[in-house]
């Protein structure tokens, strides 16, 4: 339960306690994040740097075990089991409109992140980043390139749907300025996504929406 729903429905009395525990339990959400990643992380990476550019075609194959590593942080409860990675069809077809980001270090590929244009909208697919280079900015860098690209399109508005409960997920995402969507609020393409992944078995979805004419434009890609 968020802090939001605390509110609506604590007495006066309890809302103090319910918040502290709250946080208690996000606090031990980020500690056990920590730790899977620490688990991954060898101390050597940190001083290296990162790029995040357009994605090569031949660089597509790589995705697919990235995005397992990355799911491996989940609770195995929320994500249905025999999950199939991302489609590379869809990733070739984001790649050839230029909607494909990776992040790499030197030449390795480290994650990326897949959107495309939906209606009016840009949304957000996917952003996947391995265990190993977690927390080192690469998400959220893959995410401000997500925005500039969605705005050198024209697009106004980026949409996702995540998990509503993880502090790195919807959390995260509110932090740097997206408001969750209501169901009923949702454009037809964004409810068809969240009912396909209830139909596939995922739990606690939530749709979230980010307004891109608040967003000024960030470094352009190098390649």
């Amino acid at each position: 339960m968020g802090l939001y729903a605390v509110h609506c429905f604590a007495g006066h009395g309890s809302i103090k306690k319910i918040t502290i525990k709250v946080t208690e339990i996000l606090g031990s959400w980020f500690s056990v994040y920590d730790r899977l990643l620490d688990q991954h992380s060898p101390p050597h990476k940190d001083s290296q740097m990162f790029e995040v550019r357009f994605a090569k075609e031949t660089e597509i194959p790589l995705l697919a075990h990235i995005e397992a590593q990355a799911d491996t942080l989940f609770p195995a409860d929320l994500i249905p089991a025999g999950d199939d990675p991302y489609p590379p069809e869809l990733h070739l077809r984001a790649c050839r409109t230029g909607c494909l980001l990776v992040a790499c270090v030197g030449q390795e590929v480290v994650g990326f992140a897949n959107a495309e244009p939906r209606a009016r909208d840009y949304h957000l697919y996917l952003i996947a980043v391995l265990p190993a280079w977690g927390r080192r900015g690469i998400g959220r860098a893959l995410l401000e390139q997500v925005m500039e690209t969605a705005k050198q399109q024209g697009h106004h508005r980026l949409t996702l749907t995540t998990f509503s409960h993880l502090p790195w997920n919807a959390p995260f995402y509110k932090s740097v300025g997206f408001n969750s969507l209501a169901y009923p609020d949702c454009p037809p393409y964004l409810k068809e996504i969240l009912n396909n992944e209830v139909a596939a078995g995922f739990k606690q979805r939530v749709a979230m929406v980010y307004d891109l004419s608040i967003t000024e434009s960030v470094s352009p890609l190098l390649k």
